[in-house]
């Protein structure tokens, strides 16, 4: 069993039924594998909602609520804030939600699925990228 974590743009992905997101996503799911999303990430996903009608904010809450949720701990700040440092001390500055997001997965031994390919520079992070599109064979 693998522990994945979704970042804001794979729920966006799956959210809006893309087709290649649901089918990368399908394929894990037939395993027995656990799901999961950040705070941080149902907050960024909200914040895509927030001018948006009473029932699509519904609709967006029941969509969420599917995903067990992971919340920043007092070793999960710790971690972020060492590996902030050694990313800016490598000229590499990465940003605080996603980076926020990589040491939550990584305190919780999971794989974060991302169509950001921005996550695989962050050191220690595991990561499935997914594809936007399919590609035409």
């Amino acid at each position: 069993m693998t522990n994945y974590v979704f970042d804001t743009s794979a729920l966006i992905g799956l959210e809006r039924g893309n087709k290649a997101v649901v089918e990368q996503c399908g394929e894990l799911v037939k395993d027995e594998n656990s799901f999961y999303t950040t705070t941080l990430n149902a907050a960024e996903f909200y914040y895509g909602y927030a001018a948006k009608n009473k029932e699509a904010k519904k609709t967006a809450a029941e969509f969420i609520e599917q995903f067990k949720l992971l919340t920043l701990t007092l070793d999960s700040a710790r971690n972020y804030a060492e590996l902030a440092y050694l990313h800016d001390q490598a000229g590499e500055k990465i940003q605080d939600f996603d980076l926020l997001t990589a040491v939550i997965a990584m305190d919780n031994n999971a794989i974060i699925i991302t169509l950001d390919k921005g996550f695989d520079r962050i050191m220690g992070a595991k990561t499935l990228l997914l594809q936007q599109h399919i590609p035409k064979a």
